[in-house]
């Protein structure tokens, strides 16, 4: 699955001085002129530049969900496959924001800061059902949370 964005030319250039950047990093520091002259630098120094674009990408999920975005609305930025029948398009983005277990068949979670209460939540996910399971760690006094609540039971 692909969105389709319009052409967004900050965009462009950001990605032209991401590959500058790479450039530099392979020019000063294995004094090459051209990555075709050390491959592996420029696999090692483009992966850093994606992991730390995935790990924004990630922070940016948790401040939405902070913000009350649910998870079924971030499957798509997130990139899930939502064409699968076989996926569970909000469970994959939650799943993909937790990361993997600490041990094989622990539970997973994902943290995040909520906008309304400013508590640091425990969240375990979209299959946990009521908000007052998945969610952990809002005030009593959460209007974010009385929110998730209340569209909740209107589904149910």
């Amino acid at each position: 699955m692909t969105t389709d964005l319009p052409r967004d030319d900050g965009l462009v250039d950001m990605l032209s001085r991401v590959r500058r950047t790479i450039r530099d990093y392979l020019r000063t520091k294995h004094r090459v002129e051209d990555a075709n002259q050390h491959p592996i630098a420029a696999i090692l120094a483009a992966r850093a530049v994606a992991d730390a674009a995935r790990q924004d990408m990630l922070s940016h999920a948790r401040r939405a969900r902070g913000a009350g975005v649910p998870w079924r609305d971030l499957a798509e930025p997130l990139g899930v496959d939502q064409s699968d029948t076989w996926v569970d398009p909000p469970g994959e983005a939650f799943r993909l924001v937790a990361g993997p277990p600490p041990m094989p068949y622990d539970p997973i979670y994902a943290t995040w800061s909520c906008a309304s209460c400013e508590q640091v939540i425990t969240d375990s996910g979209p299959l946990a059902g009521h908000p007052t399971d998945a969610e952990k760690g809002h005030r009593d006094d959460c209007r974010r949370y009385a929110n998730e609540i209340a569209a909740y039971e209107a589904r149910t």
